[in-house]
């Protein structure tokens, strides 16, 4: 078992088990930063797609969300959110930010483009909406996404509001059925339809948001103003 292998303030690998036992570092490939020219394509990929070989091989930011960021035209004064099933709401900083209400608040570290840190943490996302959807598809209603947000629109709003990350909405057997026992639960107003229940749902998601990116701007000690 370990519970060292990435050294963070350092951007190197490294390996202590439980024991006390270490490992040296130079037996782990180096991390490489995106951007760097990895080489060229191979022959078989060059005469399968028609290219020359002389097209370069370029380390991204390994994952979308990273990539996405990268792209993004964003400051030190703003936030950025990333939203498809799940949502990832942070910051990009120039280290890692590690401290004892960074692990509580339940923030993470994630190495970015040009020597940036993603500093972040995952929170719910359109995940309700798909579920939503499929529950309503086995009751004989096939809405499209456009559908339901459009009805969402009509909605009034600020009725009731969930805990988006509240554990019990992983994996519902009715998505539905799990939201409306959770208003009875806490003494809320219920939807008087469709588009009112999906209204809920995208609310507490926004005010959900607005909860992570206060308790970030408290660790960051940043105003964030976009």
């Amino acid at each position: 078992m370990n519970n060292t292998v990435l050294r963070p303030l350092y951007k190197e690998l490294g390996f202590r088990s439980t024991r006390g036992d270490r490992f040296p570092t130079n037996i782990f490939p180096n991390i490489i930063e995106p951007g760097t020219k990895l080489g060229s394509i191979s022959r078989d990929l060059a005469e399968e797609l028609g290219v020359p070989r002389t097209i370069d091989v370029i380390e991204p930011a390994t994952h979308d969300t990273g990539s996405a960021v990268a792209a993004a035209p964003i400051d030190e004064d703003s936030a950025y959110i990333s939203c498809g099933t799940w949502s990832l709401v942070g910051v990009e900083l120039d280290r890692p930010l590690i401290n004892r209400k960074a692990m509580e608040y339940n923030f993470t570290n994630e190495g970015g483009a040009f020597n940036t840190i993603r500093f972040l943490k995952n929170v719910q996302g359109m995940w309700f909406i798909e579920q939503i959807r499929a529950s309503l598809i086995r009751r004989g209603y096939n809405y499209s996404y456009q559908e339901l947000t459009e009805m969402a629109s009509k909605a009034s709003g600020f009725k009731s509001f969930i805990d988006p990350d509240d554990p019990r909405f992983l994996v519902p057997l009715d998505m539905i059925e799990e939201i409306m026992k959770y208003l009875d639960e806490t003494k809320q107003e219920k939807p008087d339809g469709i588009g009112g229940l999906v209204r809920i749902v995208l609310e507490s998601l926004a005010m959900k948001y607005r909860y992570v990116i206060e308790r970030m701007e408290d660790l960051t000690g940043k105003k964030l103003r976009r």
